[in-house]
């Protein structure tokens, strides 16, 4: 088809017509083969972000300085989080029964868990689930909120966050919600 993708192409062999050194393969995507969305990810993850680390550590002379903040999520959230590796995920229960599992975790070196201990498992939700949660809201992917100071939650406050970041590491999604829940989220709209 001769339109399909005309003008990110067009822009694209501007660019290299004016001397623009190119800094990652440009990404397309096809609504009629599969799911955009993942093939945005996928270009995402495999080629831009790659690039992105690599001319921040090699410093490249794209002029672009990157600052990588590994600390964010864990200070908004209040906790001192570290990330940890399951090792196994055993189902202990039969189906129709409420389900429990035993997982195996390997904790990161230096650290220890002992009988008491507290261990919080936070979020990573998988991309489709935001975007059902964008879908449902009618909200576009590039959609950023504040939530304002003072509200009782461990959610980040007073600064701009993407929507998709909080629907993808600070909400749990995959979780059946509770009347409790529902209702209290309906009296705050």
């Amino acid at each position: 088809m001769n339109t399909f993708h005309r003008i990110p192409k067009l822009i694209d062999a501007e660019f290299e017509r004016n001397g623009a050194s190119r800094f990652a393969e440009i990404g397309l995507g096809d609504v009629a083969a599969g799911d955009i969305f993942e093939d945005f990810d996928a270009w995402q993850d495999e080629k831009l972000w790659t690039k992105l680390e690599s001319a921040a550590k090699d410093n490249v002379e794209a002029g672009l300085e990157v600052e990588i903040d590994v600390d964010s999520r864990r200070s908004t959230l209040r906790q001192d989080v570290q990330e940890a590796v399951v090792i196994s995920n055993k189902l202990l229960t039969v189906p129709g029964i409420s389900e429990k599992r035993n997982l195996t975790l390997q904790l990161p070196t230096g650290m220890e868990y002992k009988v008491g201990d507290y261990l919080g498992v936070l979020p990573i939700n998988h991309r489709k689930s935001v975007h059902r949660v964008l879908k449902r809201y009618g909200l576009p992917w590039d959609t950023v909120i504040t939530i304002k100071p003072g509200a009782n939650t461990t959610l980040p406050t007073n600064r701009p966050i993407s929507v998709v970041d909080l629907l993808g590491a600070y909400v749990e999604l995959t979780q059946p919600s509770t009347r409790k829940v529902c209702v209290t989220a309906s009296l705050d709209l």
